[in-house]
């Protein structure tokens, strides 16, 4: 099989956080069931592993069932791009610092105090970690402003029938630029379910739906 000749390393990592402390399987990509897959819990590409050049290694974890189709329409990149670029502006904030566990309390907030009376017998209790006042970190991620001004990732966007978070699909947008394509199809929508993204017969794009009302809309052409 003929393999893509893209940067496949540019474009995954549009889809995991390599510092998800909570699932260690989120931090890179994975190979399952003949798919390299990368995600961060609300949005996944899974693309034919035999079409890329990368060796990714395979884990058991991560089990996801994918609905069948229920629809079959278009969406261009330049309907993705006219959305994103129609709703609210706000400022740019970039990440100072990361969390770093209190080694205390190992994470937990809490130490074990002990007292031992004049009869000879210890008594314990739980109680706020000294060292970093119960919050179960010594330091936390901060936030500061870059002066930009950037679409509003929170920013619901309808598709027809589900709503997306405008961040999702400006990842979307991005990955069809690696890709080098001006157009995918939505072959699954549900409140409930993924919305199915299908690049080609190897890639797909998953991204979950919100309940959320939206301003916004793209609502893309019917395909052949």
């Amino acid at each position: 099989m003929k393999k893509y000749q893209f940067n496949e390393q540019e474009l995954l990592s549009l889809f995991y956080d390599k510092e998800n402390d909570m699932r260690p399987d989120m931090t890179a990509p994975y190979l399952k069931n003949g798919y390299v897959c990368a995600t961060e819990a609300h949005i996944l590409i899974r693309i034919k592993a035999e079409t890329l050049n990368g060796e990714y290694n395979e884990i058991g974890s991560l089990n996801i069932d994918f609905p069948t189709d229920n629809c079959n329409f278009i969406i261009g990149l330049r309907d993705l791009k006219t959305a994103i670029a129609s709703i609210p502006q706000i400022e740019e904030e970039e990440k100072v610092g990361k969390d770093i566990e209190c080694e205390e309390c190992d994470g937990e907030g809490e130490v074990e105090w002990e007292y031992h009376d004049s009869d000879g017998h210890y008594h314990y209790e739980y109680h706020d970690c000294p060292k970093c006042q119960g919050d179960g970190y010594i330091s936390r991620v901060k936030y500061k402003k870059t002066g930009r001004m950037i679409p509003d990732g929170d920013c619901p966007i309808r598709i027809r029938r589900v709503v997306i978070k405008a961040e999702f699909l400006e990842i979307l947008r991005k990955a069809m630029e690696i890709i080098g394509v001006d157009e995918v199809r939505c072959v699954h929508q549900s409140s409930a379910q993924p919305c199915i993204f299908r690049v080609d017969d190897n890639i797909e794009i998953i991204i979950m739906p919100c309940l959320a009302e939206a301003d916004y809309r793209i609502e893309g052409r019917n395909a052949e």
